[in-house]
């Protein structure tokens, strides 16, 4: 299950070993933009779609969020939800694929996984043309960009600004659960020459599970606990995930795997037997 070297995915997902510190530097930034009803509706939408982790579900708020731009081009909070709808949609593609410090999950994107990132990052730049200034849209920014990565060159590359948008969006809102989810994923999976920190990552899911209800910031705390020898502590955390969303096959498959004591029970990819299973739980 996986997200974006990081890894985010909507089983899973997670986030670059790319995302390298973000810091950020003082500016005068307005309040919030209220958002229009129908960004509101999409957004309950993709909400939904993502906790049932279902490519239908994703698809859906893709066409819906698209014909409402098409109508009201100028709904920045609705482009922003676009884009993140991309990024969950792409997620869920690798949601399945495991989890490993260090490696990214591609060395050359598929078709339908570039296609997805490069329609959220485009979806970014309308959000913003619009007036969108939020730490949400810097956060989309920064996981849409760490999904490109499949090298270290390619991480060099982008880097640069994977930073300045998880800067961008630690200073508008350094508390969002969802932006801790990304900080926490930049220090799990990052190789040891790119600031791998398992019981930093470990603070910063957390405080996203104590201000959100995402059951992937359980999930990631579970795997830094794994890491870091606490194999109980990740069985805890695993079955907080299952049983905050028990549509998440990832969760349910590598709580079993916690359980039989496996030595890896994040890295391998989920197999059929394995979903079977755990659709029969």
């Amino acid at each position: 299950m996986s997200t974006l070297f990081v890894v985010a995915t909507v089983g899973i997902g997670a986030a670059a070993w790319s995302l390298v510190s973000a810091g950020g530097h003082g500016q005068n930034i307005g309040p919030a933009r209220p958002m229009t009803r129908a960004a509101i509706e999409l957004a309950e939408a993709l909400k939904a779609a993502r906790c049932r982790c279902s490519m239908e579900a994703l698809d859906n708020v893709v066409v819906s969020g698209n014909a409402h731009i098409a109508a009201a081009p100028k709904d920045s909070g609705a482009w922003r939800l676009v884009a993140e709808a991309y990024l969950e949609r792409a997620q869920q593609r690798i949601h399945l694929r495991g989890l490993r410090v260090g490696k990214p999950f591609f060395t050359e994107l598929p078709e339908e996984f570039a296609g997805d990132i490069d329609a959220g990052l485009a979806a970014v730049t309308q959000a913003q043309l619009h007036g969108d200034d939020s730490s949400a849209i810097f956060r989309v920014k920064a996981l849409l960009l760490s999904h490109q990565i499949t090298s270290v060159f390619t991480a060099l590359r982008y880097n640069g600004a994977i930073v300045r948008a998880l800067g961008a969006a630690s200073l508008r809102d350094a508390e969002a659960p969802e932006l801790q989810i990304a900080l926490g994923l930049r220090k799990l999976l990052s190789p040891e020459f790119f600031g791998h920190d398992a019981a930093g990552a470990l603070a910063h899911f957390e405080r996203a599970a104590g201000g959100g209800d995402d059951e992937r910031s359980s999930i990631y705390a579970g795997m830094a606990c794994h890491l870091q020898g606490q194999r109980m502590l990740a069985i805890e955390w695993l079955e907080r995930a299952s049983a905050s969303n028990p549509l998440n096959i990832f969760a349910k498959v590598v709580l079993a795997r916690l359980r039989k004591e496996e030595s890896d029970p994040f890295g391998r990819d989920v197999t059929p037997v394995e979903v079977s299973a755990a659709k029969s739980r």
